[in-house]
């Protein structure tokens, strides 16, 4: 099977074939890894294809996540990051009366075995949360659900990035305020009292608002972290450096963030855009970068 193959068409047990174009595809120890939904649940599926950077011809190992992303909110592509030998997942379950969007970030191991048997109603050796049942999202969520006028003209935008092996970082976009929320949680604070339950702002406790920036934009946006620095990609395109206090704009891509896909090597701490036009079947990806790639970091 060819590269680009991979992640616009594959193939479900259902025999139902997906076409989709990741908003980014990860690289790590030569291997690439993107996420797709597929079904009128939207399941997600973890697509694992190895030996990508070099080879034109290869194939794909399509892992179906025990995930959804649904609910109200799955207007919003999928949040989610690689760090060391971990996935990271934000799930979207909605609730038994279909009324309920509830988030929950999760950690898994890349092995491919162990994601297959990973169950996200139930933790397990498999299966880490991270910060909580209750987490600065849940808690937007809620105050959207208590509006006669939620969801439709008032949405909320969100995204993860792991900047190491001690933090998560979330990223979450109030466009009627128009401000872009940073949170940390950080894994090696005290969580011996941390309550993994559902309780009014609980997550304050141990989720910190690292800042907040005025940005007026419109649509999802994707997070990236390079040399500690946080930054977002806009879906119209224009790349910002987070800095203490204020929002720079370091870049602007030829065109809109869904007419390419992010290409983030988490071997150089490099990232690229590669436009769609630039994923051909006879030459491999690595190729496909230096040739067509737009290099958004380091700056």
């Amino acid at each position: 099977m060819k590269h680009i193959i991979l992640f616009c068409f594959f193939c479900i047990g259902t025999g139902l074939v997906i076409a989709q174009q990741p908003v980014k595809i990860i690289l790590k120890n030569n291997t690439s890894y993107s996420l797709m939904t597929a079904g009128e649940l939207q399941l997600i599926h973890l697509s694992k294809n190895t030996a990508t950077l070099t080879k034109k011809e290869n194939s794909a190992d399509v892992i179906r996540l025990n995930s959804r992303h649904g609910g109200k909110f799955s207007y919003n592509p999928i949040a989610w990051d690689l760090a060391d030998t971990s996935f990271y997942l934000l799930s979207l379950s909605s609730s038994a009366d279909g009324i309920w969007t509830i988030p929950g970030l999760y950690g898994l191991p890349l092995d491919s075995s162990k994601l297959a048997k990973s169950n996200f109603g139930m933790l397990g050796d498999y299966l880490e949360r991270w910060g909580g049942k209750e987490n600065p999202l849940f808690y937007l969520m809620m105050l959207r659900y208590a509006s006669p006028t939620a969801d439709i003209d008032r949405p909320l935008y969100f995204d993860i990035a792991k900047p190491d092996p001690q933090h998560l970082n979330l990223f979450i976009y109030l466009k009627p305020k128009q401000e872009l929320q940073v949170w940390s949680f950080d894994k090696n604070q005290d969580l011996s009292k941390l309550r993994d339950t559902i309780m009014v702002e609980e997550f304050r406790r141990y989720w910190k608002n690292e800042a907040n920036y005025q940005l007026a934009f419109d649509g999802y946006f994707s997070a990236l972290t390079s040399d500690g620095k946080n930054y977002v990609v806009l879906q119209d395109g224009t790349v910002y450096r987070l800095d203490a206090k204020t929002a720079e704009l370091v870049k602007r891509l030829p065109g809109r963030l869904e007419s390419g896909t992010l290409i983030v090597n988490k071997e150089t701490d490099e990232v690229h855009f590669l436009p769609a036009t630039g994923f051909r079947p006879d030459r491999s990806l690595a190729e496909s970068v230096r040739l067509e790639g737009i290099k958004i970091l380091p700056e």
